[in-house]
């Protein structure tokens, strides 16, 4: 094998490993239980909120580490505009 070929497949394998890493790490990261302040949490939803607004209220209640994971996860399954 040229040096080129074993090269790009070191490369690949990796980028490849990288990328389970990642995906490991954002798969632990969602499947953590959330921390409330307290139990039962007392939440309102305004009519007409959009998931980013409500991720951004419980982000700012200290409920949610950062609105991101929650938008992005709404996205993935297709429930974003649902709420």
């Amino acid at each position: 094998m040229s040096r080129l070929l074993r090269f790009l497949a070191r490369t690949c394998a990796v980028l490849a490993i990288a990328g389970v890493a990642v995906c490991g790490a954002v798969l632990w990261q969602l499947r953590q239980p959330l921390t409330l302040p307290a139990t039962p949490y007392p939440f309102d939803v305004k009519q007409g909120a959009s998931l980013t607004t409500v991720a951004r209220d419980l982000t700012n209640a200290g409920v949610l580490p950062g609105e991101r994971w929650l938008t992005a996860l709404g996205r993935v399954r297709g429930v974003d505009r649902a709420i």
